[in-house]
């Protein structure tokens, strides 16, 4: 679904997306959702914000830092992209170790 609105600014010069009613209800939105801004070549694309993932700190080496931002690139993928992805293959792959 593509849609276009003008970002409006407030007086501290941030700005604003007012996103219509009737567009909130269309996309099953609410207005205390969080949502997630991707932006590309064509727009920006806007998703509600999956709520049922947690933020998980990694620590990896320069050299394992470079060889997975590597490793996503070729996949097309942004780095979180690829660490979410292989994560979840990782914990689909091994139920008993989710938790």
């Amino acid at each position: 679904m593509k849609y276009y609105q003008k970002l409006t600014q407030n007086e501290s010069g941030e700005l604003i997306l007012i996103i219509p009613d009737e567009l909130l209800s269309k996309l099953g939105w609410n207005v205390d959702d969080e949502l997630q801004f991707n932006g590309s070549s064509d727009g920006i694309h806007i998703t509600k914000k999956d709520t049922t993932t947690s933020d998980v700190e990694l620590e990896f080496t320069e050299k394992e830092a470079l060889d997975y931002m590597m490793r996503a690139h070729e996949a097309g993928l942004s780095f979180n992209q690829w660490i979410a992805m292989v994560l979840s293959e990782y914990l689909d792959n091994h139920p008993d170790e989710s938790g």
